[in-house]
């Protein structure tokens, strides 16, 4: 669970208010402020080697701190940087994605969009120090990668695979949100578990 010492500034629902709700839409901000305090940002981690990506670097593993019911969770954060160095994509990941280019400029903006750039890097000592423990992600937010581990008595298929995955994403529209597991489904999950590992059962 994530411990820090500073009260993030934003909360979802200013970070969707920065963006009038237009989610899937790409917005441009032309600010040198901006600009900087992102270059700044990054300056501080390693960036990902992605040569087939387009771009000269990326950063994927940031997370930006957010308020919510008395609560700080951390969001995925990943910039990519233009091949020419002229452009930053931000994205952010809270459930729905948030994406927005920006470029050296004089446009006046939302002050808080200062904040995502310095509340992210106020966060990255904690990463640092206490690597995934520092961070608290949504329930709702979390999910697995299927594998092709026995399910049982088989080895699933990447047609199976692929219809679990699709079916999940369906529970997910559906449903809103993930409800919490009740201890009878924990119980169900661990039997198979037993199943699938041979763990003797003393």
């Amino acid at each position: 669970m994530i411990n820090v010492t500073f009260r993030p500034k934003l909360t979802v629902k200013s970070l969707e208010g920065m963006f009038n709700g237009k989610l899937g839409s790409i917005d441009t901000f032309k600010n040198a402020t901006l600009f900087g305090r992102i270059t700044d940002l990054v300056d501080q981690v390693h960036p990902e080697d992605e040569p087939d990506s387009g771009s000269r670097a990326t950063w994927l593993n940031l997370y930006l701190p957010v308020r919510e019911q008395d609560q700080i969770f951390t969001y995925k954060l990943m910039v990519d940087q233009s091949k020419d160095g002229s452009i930053y994509c931000i994205q952010i990941d809270y459930g729905h994605n948030l994406i927005f280019d920006v470029i050296e400029g004089s446009q006046k903006i939302d002050r808080r969009l200062f904040d995502i750039p310095r509340d992210t890097a106020t966060l990255l000592p904690n990463i640092k120090e206490g690597g995934v423990n520092a961070l608290n992600v949504p329930y709702s937010q979390r999910k697995g990668t299927v594998k092709s581990k026995y399910v049982l008595d088989h080895i699933i298929s990447l047609d199976e695979r692929a219809d679990i995955k699709l079916r999940y994403d369906r529970y997910v529209v559906n449903m809103g949100e993930l409800h919490e597991v009740s201890l009878n489904q924990y119980i169900e999950v661990a039997a198979i578990l037993v199943q699938i590992i041979r763990i003797p059962i003393r």
